[in-house]
């Protein structure tokens, strides 16, 4: 789908910058819960692609937002695994993530709990509470910026998160 495209955009922008991690794979949701660090530098900006085609802070979003608006049930599994491998990647280059940054990861995994119900949601979900809590962003704070972004609460978040 379009996520796994956009995908391959962001990791040809890493290795023509010099960032190329390898790998890339889908990796299965138990491994959600894993991080990454590394060093690189942030390189700013308001265009997806600097001059040099340096992926910068706006590219990631763009991926993660591609990720959040995938719908189709085939799809979702990997835009959901991608998502994830961004935010980590985004960490390796050094670049900081922002509370949108999580609330598209959210909605990403979310969309794939919407459409796949027989997952365990509350493991991947923890997997973006977590990141988001090491970067400053609450629970709280991340259920409520996504209800006033989105407009109420997923099938998912019903069930499993009634309040």
């Amino acid at each position: 789908g379009a996520a796994e495209r956009a995908y391959r955009l962001l990791r040809a922008a890493e290795a023509q910058a010099g960032w190329d991690r390898g790998g890339g794979g889908a990796r299965p949701a138990s491994e959600f819960a894993s991080g990454v660090s590394s060093d690189a530098v942030d390189r700013g900006g308001s265009d997806v692609f600097d001059r040099s085609m340096h992926p910068h802070n706006r590219m990631y979003q763009v991926m993660l937002q591609i990720c959040a608006a995938t719908h189709r049930k085939e799809d979702l599994s990997r835009s959901m695994a991608i998502a994830f491998e961004v935010y980590d990647r985004m960490i390796s280059a050094g670049i900081e993530p922002n509370p949108r940054t999580f609330e598209l990861m959210y909605v990403s995994v979310r969309n794939f709990l919407d459409r796949h119900p027989e997952e365990e949601g509350q493991g991947l979900m923890q997997g973006v509470f977590k990141r988001a809590s090491k970067h400053g962003v609450t629970r709280g704070e991340l259920m409520r910026r996504q209800r006033e972004f989105y407009g109420g609460r997923s099938k998912f978040q019903r069930k499993k998160f009634p309040c």
